[in-house]
């Protein structure tokens, strides 16, 4: 389409996804004057149409998109020009869908406030100082009172999802620039944030049967919830007034109290180590009633602590940047993770129906402990590694885990330790690696080798399964299949482990290159050899499929691995393997998907310089240097060891060497003992122009080096009769 055609449906567009589509195929240097005119009657049109209206035609959201495009292409001018009469229509239509709330109307109106609050009122806005006092502040207490009545509205009903998010940005957004301000509604906000997040979850019959929020949902609302203490006092709190510390870490403790309730909910009968305040966040307690607490409890723990689709509550907010530093409680997450990890299932009292439920719900605790893992250990960095390491040995709690179980957990489990120790970037995900450093000499890393090279192997080799006959072998039910077909026929989790196990493997290959533990020499092989094997029948081209997502994405990890164990190690087994991955890429860099053939042609590009290497050129082994200030009378004599001998000037003043001297070269002390020749010994000839290296002048005149070789002889000498200067002999 042509730029005016355009430009004109975007103006004609009545619904905000087909006016964002043109808005983002519009050329800005295309928009002059006459269509910056036509964008601004368009906007006041939009604007001036009635909340009714909104819920056959969004001309709200619309409008929303072109002061986005407005803003882009007149810049800040254009709010300085229209920026007060926005902002008072956005507190008009707020004002009245707060009053008479309908979803259709939030719907329309939640990008405009999005809009306003983040592109006219927001942080740009502080940076102009006549503007802010003129347009921005006369309206922020009026913003911040609305705001809160209209978030208080929307939670109460079902509302679209994506909308409650642009509100909740919205307000985030105005919270951490004029916290002042909010001090007011802070105590509605907060009130409003709770019953959003752990509204749904208070009663014991209605948590069982709860739908989690949506990822995007939580987040925001947690983010919300933590700038709430922003509107603290900054300095120390005096009188009645509360500091920002104290708010964050009531807020903290509160949540940790209720994942600690939640926890112990899930199994009663064992003996748990922490204790906590119960009433934490309104929740109902538990009661005598298995049946409804256990299932309710594990809702709980999702919600607080997250599961395996998303994180919970209680990692977004300490993710959650603070404006001052404030007391982490690290080792009370972490105590709570190692206990989660240690519960095991034991025979008790109870009743057999509460056993069957504790056992399913330790399997949830396990794999959620798993997933809060990472990002505490970021959160707290180089003060999480000694709870991981030392004291606390919540590191071998995982080992031990993935160790003994199977399935789901034990992948959860390889995945978690690929994340906790591989530096940068993890595979295709994107994910970022924790890195976390490990002694090389520890038994546990001997186990995490072995954990990844039996999942790496796994794959490649078939499952067993049980015999249809008691007579027959397993050799009949394998019999069917092809032994190279049954990856094939593995499952996603089994992927899913493989692909943690080569993250993991790949993190761990200097650790056990080095050969600091017995055994560490095997299982290095043994792991390259189960790399390249799973690395080679993934890019076969009957095993690899664009359709299967998780065979691509464990090739890319393959690929990856290899890439960076041959680029960052050294050894003779990495030349092994570079031969081998050089072939092995080639092929794939043919493939006939997309995705395999960009990943071989990196990992090739990362290994050129192992392939055509730019070393300095090495003039034979002659010190040009040293013969350029050597003179006739210098006798030069052969290296002993690695040291080079000195120079004698006078042969008739050298110190006699006995036989013992020529044993012992080196003193006790490490130095080099000077080793001459004898005093009978009798003077060495001139080396001859054959001892020269060839790819020299063969002319004294051509080259100053080798002026001193040429001393003393003469043009009718021949070659044979030419003393020989062996440099090799014996003295």
């Amino acid at each position: 389409m042509a730029a005016d055609e355009v430009l004109g449906a975007l103006l004609g567009a009545d619904n905000p996804e087909h006016a964002h589509k043109m808005a983002c195929s519009v050329q800005r240097d295309t928009i002059d004057a006459y269509a910056q005119i036509a964008l601004k009657k368009r906007i006041d049109a939009c604007l001036c149409t009635a909340p009714a209206r909104q819920a056959v035609e969004p001309l709200w959201a619309v409008a929303a998109v072109l002061i986005d495009l407005y803003l882009d292409t007149c810049g800040w001018s254009a709010a300085e020009a229209h920026g007060t009469s926005w902002i008072q229509q956005m507190l008009v239509h707020t004002e009245q869908t707060s009053a008479s709330f309908d979803a259709s109307v939030f719907a329309s109106l939640a990008p405009l406030l999005r809009c306003v609050l983040v592109r006219v009122m927001g942080r740009e806005s502080a940076a102009h100082p006549e503007y802010f006092r003129v347009v921005a502040a006369p309206h922020i207490s009026r913003t911040a009172a609305a705001l809160a009545q209209l978030f208080a509205a929307a939670v109460q009903r079902s509302v679209p999802w994506s909308a409650l998010c642009a509100l909740l940005h919205g307000t985030t957004c105005q919270v951490c620039l004029y916290a002042t301000t909010y001090r007011a509604v802070a105590s509605s906000l907060h009130a409003t944030c709770n019953v959003l997040l752990f509204g749904r979850y208070a009663s014991i019959e209605s948590a069982a049967h709860a739908a989690p929020l949506p990822d995007s949902v939580c987040k925001d609302a947690t983010v919300l919830l933590a700038s709430l203490a922003r509107t603290g006092a900054a300095t120390k709190a005096t009188g009645n007034s509360v500091s920002q510390v104290q708010l964050w870490s009531a807020t903290a403790t509160q949540l940790l109290d209720a994942a600690v309730l939640a926890v112990q909910g899930c199994a009663p009968s064992l003996a748990w180590p922490m204790t906590a305040r119960h009433g934490a966040l309104g929740w109902e307690a538990c009661t005598s009633d298995y049946a409804v607490c256990i299932p309710a409890c594990e809702a709980r723990v999702a919600c607080l602590l997250g599961d395996e689709t998303h994180r919970g509550v209680l990692a977004h907010f300490f993710a959650t940047p603070t404006p001052h530093p404030v007391p982490v409680p690290l080792g009370a997450v972490l105590a709570l993770v190692h206990a989660m990890l240690q519960a095991r299932y034991k025979d008790s009292d109870a009743p057999i129906d509460q056993l069957r439920l504790e056992r399913h719900a330790l399997v949830v605790l396990h794999r959620t402990a798993l997933v809060l893992l990472p990002p505490i250990v970021e959160l707290g960095g180089a003060h999480a590694w000694r709870f991981l390491l030392g004291g606390m040995p919540v590191l071998d709690d995982v080992v031990r885990l993935a160790e003994a179980a199977h399935g789901k957990t034990r992948s959860m489990a390889i995945r978690t330790l690929a994340l906790l120790f591989t530096p940068g970037q993890l595979g295709a995900s994107h994910m970022p690696g924790l890195a976390v450093p490990l002694d090389p000499n520890s038994p546990i890393v001997q186990r995490m080798a072995r954990l990844a090279i039996q999942d790496m192997s796994a794959l490649l080799l078939p499952d067993l399964p049980a015999s249809t006959h008691v007579f027959e072998s397993d050799a009949v039910a394998l019999a069917a299949r092809p032994v190279q077909d049954a990856v094939l026929a593995k499952s996603s989790t089994a992927w899913s482990a493989a692909q943690g196990a080569v993250q993991l493997f790949s993190a761990l290959f200097p650790r056990v290159a080095c050969s600091a533990a017995p055994g560490s020499r095997e299982l290095l092989h043994t792991g390259t050899m189960a790399l390249l094997g799973l690395s080679e029948a993934l890019l076969h081209a009957r095993v690899l499929c664009a359709e299967h997502t998780a065979a691509l994405d464990l090739c890319i990890a393959c690929v990856a691995a290899i890439a960076t164990t041959v680029v960052s190690n050294a050894g003779a087994l990495v030349t092994f393997v570079l031969s081998r991955a050089r072939i092995m890429f080639q092929l794939g860099a043919h493939s006939s998907i997309a995705v395999v053939r960009a990943a071989c042609d990196d990992a090739l590009v990362r290994m050129l310089p192992l392939f055509r290497a730019r070393a300095p050129p090495v003039y034979d082994s002659v010190d040009c240097a040293a013969l350029e200030v050597c003179d006739t009378d210098t006798v030069v004599l052969p290296k002993i060891g690695a040291k080079p001998l000195p120079i004698v000037e006078a042969m008739d003043q050298a110190p006699c060497v006995t036989e013992q001297d020529m044993l012992m070269p080196w003193t006790a002390d490490g130095t080099a003992r000077p080793i001459t020749a004898p005093q009978t010994a009798v003077p060495f000839s001139a080396p001859s122009p054959c001892s020269i290296p060839a790819n020299l002048p063969t002319s004294p005149h051509e080259s100053p080096v080798v002026d001193s070789a040429w001393v003393g002889v003469q043009a009718s000498d021949s070659e044979e009769e030419m003393p020989q200067l062996d440099l090799g002999a014996d003295t």
